[in-house]
């Protein structure tokens, strides 16, 4: 697997990008605009860990300008999420995943959400990517998986690489 999968384009339509150059920590930086494409394409990056079989943790961040998922989009993303295989598969691997909401207002409506819906991980709501990436490390050490650096390196590694994006 490469170090990072870098699929940037120029311009308002950034894909969906996974940075796991510093794996166990996987930094999935969401697309500018969900569409099919990137539906697929963010379903292809997650099956990739799946089948790497390796524990890891998960940081989901988004772009400044990004638009929100739509309805339609949001319903993929869950009804994929509750397939039982990527369900399975979540709850063997992913020791924990953080998700970056600035938004107070709808950071509280994701966790009103998540009262309802039981992901199959461990699953946190950040108010910045700062928090998101300390949780992460957190649980990676609290299940006993090693990290590739030392902590402080590993978070300044990770948001030096998160600037430049």
């Amino acid at each position: 697997m490469s170090s990072s999968t870098d699929n940037t384009t120029s311009g308002s339509n950034a894909p969906v990008q996974f940075i796991d150059e510093f794996f166990p920590l996987v930094v999935c930086v969401s697309p500018t605009r969900y569409d099919d494409v990137e539906l697929q394409r963010m379903y292809d990056g997650y099956r990739r860990y799946f089948e790497r079989g390796k524990r890891y943790a998960l940081v989901t961040h988004t772009r400044e300008g990004a638009e929100p998922a739509s309805p339609r989009a949001r319903k993929a993303i869950v009804d994929w999420a509750n397939r039982p295989e990527v369900r399975a598969n979540s709850a063997k691997l992913c020791v924990g995943s953080s998700t970056v909401v600035a938004n107070a207002l709808a950071r509280g409506a994701m966790t009103a959400m998540l009262w309802l819906w039981k992901p199959a991980s461990p699953h946190h709501l950040a108010a910045t990517i700062d928090e998101a990436i300390d949780w992460s490390i957190d649980q990676l050490v609290a299940a006993g998986v090693a990290l590739p650096q030392p902590r402080e390196k590993l978070r300044a590694a990770v948001l030096a690489k998160l600037r430049r994006i």
